[in-house]
């Protein structure tokens, strides 16, 4: 991550975080106003605040790990970014973006994970899957109601996802990814048109990668979106 998208993020996670205190603090003083002092504020605030945040930097390991489970390598800037920041959670005001820590996307694929929350790769498609409780049938084969197994394939092969953030009440996400020449792109999925988003994005990149931003510009993207989507999703529910 260069000095530029550093400082957008420094300032960003400084202004949302400003807001996640107030609101929270707000709050707690009214719960005391209302009697219930069940909690210090150092609990109630450990407890309940969303703050955007770096996580702690990856070990050398822990990506040697993840590079096994992506069918494309992974960018010297992505090797960069983990050895640094890590990860990031943009807390209660960016969308739910998310940049995955790289430990987390591994322990998900161990052999005695189970359920919603595991995964076989950080291929498009599985990491898709993953977003979404672990299914969606336009992207299970098995269902014939979308992808087939050969695009299923390709997709998984030739990209690999790395975070992603919420959009539209959290009815669709924008999902972070880098392709086989190490560039990186950002395509986005509705729960209610999957149509659309196979006929302009995935069917397309089975052919061909439409990836060509770098990390930074990427990440300065998901930045930029997530906070517009929550601002968005604020307008739409006053």
């Amino acid at each position: 991550m260069n000095h530029a998208t550093h400082m957008l993020f420094v300032s960003t996670m400084d202004r949302v975080n400003t807001l996640e205190r107030q609101v929270r603090d707000d709050y707690y003083r009214y719960l005391l106003e209302q009697g219930d002092d069940s909690d210090t504020y150092d609990a109630y605030m450990a407890r309940y605040a969303r703050f955007a945040r770096f996580g702690q930097a990856a070990t050398l390991a822990s990506i040697d790990s993840l590079r096994r489970l992506s069918g494309t390598p992974m960018p010297n800037s992505l090797v960069d970014f983990y050895l640094k920041e890590g990860s990031f959670d943009g807390g209660g005001y960016l969308s739910d973006l998310v940049i995955h820590a790289a430990p987390e996307l591994v322990a998900k694929a161990q052999s005695g994970a189970t359920g919603w929350n595991c995964i076989r790769s950080i291929g498009l498609v599985d990491m898709i899957i993953l977003s979404w409780g672990g299914h969606r049938m336009e992207f299970d084969p098995a269902s014939g109601e979308g992808l087939t197994e050969a695009e299923v394939l390709v997709l998984n092969q030739n990209y690999s996802v790395i975070g992603w953030h919420t959009s539209g009440d959290g009815e669709a996400f924008d999902y972070l990814y880098f392709d086989t020449q190490g560039r990186f792109g950002i395509t986005g999925f509705h729960q209610d048109d999957f149509e659309s988003f196979y006929a302009q994005d995935l069917l397309p990149m089975t052919r061909k990668s439409p990836a060509c931003l770098s990390l930074d510009e990427a990440l300065a993207a998901m930045l930029r979106s997530a906070e517009a989507a929550t601002q968005q999703d604020d307008e739409d529910s006053d």
